[in-house]
């Protein structure tokens, strides 16, 4: 697997600005392993579609996002708008690299202390941020102690980049900052050096959000209310509070759904990430399993254990390619697939 992650805040509700702070805030605080809230969080409208965050206030919103294990190669892109007064880290690879940006909006690559380059190093835009427009930022970083390498793009040109330097140690834990009021953040997407297909920069991509419209097939799990699975869990935002929900005991019991279709115009699907908010009603910790199913083939994805009873957490998957042609997907092959869980 290469591609590791996505988000596009699409999925946090409908409201915007301050009405949308708190279902922002809980959704963040489930999905990703560590969220700071030092600012509001708001919900505004994304950069091509649905929604993107925006932080409201000069102390900061950070999230995190941990690995299962450390990996010397990552690629990690995302959209951002800012203006001149959005200066502090953006990014960071922790253990490696980070990105961090002035006031005069200019990106500068770091690891701890020591500038390693700026962006514009290569004859790209040297000021990013100072137009309250969108960009889309990408850093690839090879981790080595002394032969290292990184490559900063914006808006999918070279902007700068560095060979056989110190580029830290592996790494695992991956943060994104929105440090100052009015920098919005959008179309995150997070790739590893394995495989073969992925592991390079992907260009300035977007998220679409997709929600359940039909019970698909397999409804092997008991709805909290009425016949129709789908109707319990097609909430935005996520009901986190398991009022509305999809409980079982039983053993490979599995859920799958149809959803709605595309809108963005997609030409190229990088892949599909399934999120599932699970938690536990039972003493022991259960597994949880999420699924792909495009025509009669199915791919289950590793199985996570689900360990909390009071607090929902985000149970996410990502399938890169359709399990019935082992091609990439095409967007009539997100429309026409049903994705869901199983307990394992």
């Amino acid at each position: 697997m290469a591609l590791r992650w996505i988000e596009g805040f699409e999925l946090f509700g409908t409201a915007t600005g301050a009405p949308s702070q708190s279902a922002l805030e809980n959704g963040l605080s489930a999905k990703w392993v560590t969220t700071v809230f030092s600012s509001a969080a708001y919900l505004q409208p994304g950069r091509v579609l649905g929604k993107s965050l925006e932080c409201q206030g000069n102390s900061g919103v950070l999230i995190r996002r941990q690995f299962a294990s450390t990996k010397t190669t990552w690629i990690v892109g995302f959209a951002m708008k800012g203006n001149t007064a959005n200066s502090g880290d953006i990014m960071k690879i922790f253990n490696s690299l980070e990105l961090e940006t002035n006031a005069s909006g200019q990106i500068f690559v770091k690891r701890s202390s020591s500038t390693l380059g700026s962006s514009g190093d290569a004859g790209g835009e040297t000021f990013v941020f100072f137009d309250g427009v969108w960009h889309y930022i990408e850093l690839k970083v090879v981790i080595d102690a002394s032969s290292g390498s990184w490559e900063l793009r914006v808006d999918g040109s070279l902007s700068a980049s560095g060979t056989g330097v110190n580029t830290g140690t592996p790494a695992s834990l991956i943060e994104f900052g929105c440090q100052r009021d009015g920098q919005f953040l959008d179309d995150i997407y997070i790739c590893d050096g394995d495989g073969s297909a992925n592991n390079d920069f992907l260009g300035p991509v977007f998220v679409e959000g997709l929600l359940p419209t039909s019970d698909g097939n397999s409804s092997q799990w008991t709805p909290s209310t009425g016949t129709d699975h789908f109707a319990v869990i097609d909430e935005n935002p996520s009901d986190l509070d398991g009022t509305d929900s999809l409980t079982t005991t039983t053993q490979d019991a599995k859920e799958t759904f149809g959803y709605g279709n595309l809108t963005g115009g997609q030409s190229a699907i990088f892949g599909v990430q399934v999120n599932t908010d699970a938690r536990k009603t039972t003493i022991n910790n259960q597994d949880l399993r999420n699924v792909a199913r495009s025509g009669t083939t199915e791919n289950e994805d590793v199985a996570v254990s689900v360990t909390d009873d009071v607090n929902f957490a985000t149970v996410a998957s990502v399938f890169e390619q359709d399990p019935d042609s082992l091609s990439p997907w095409t967007p009539a092959g997100v429309d026409n697939a049903e994705f869901g869980f199983k307990k394992d």
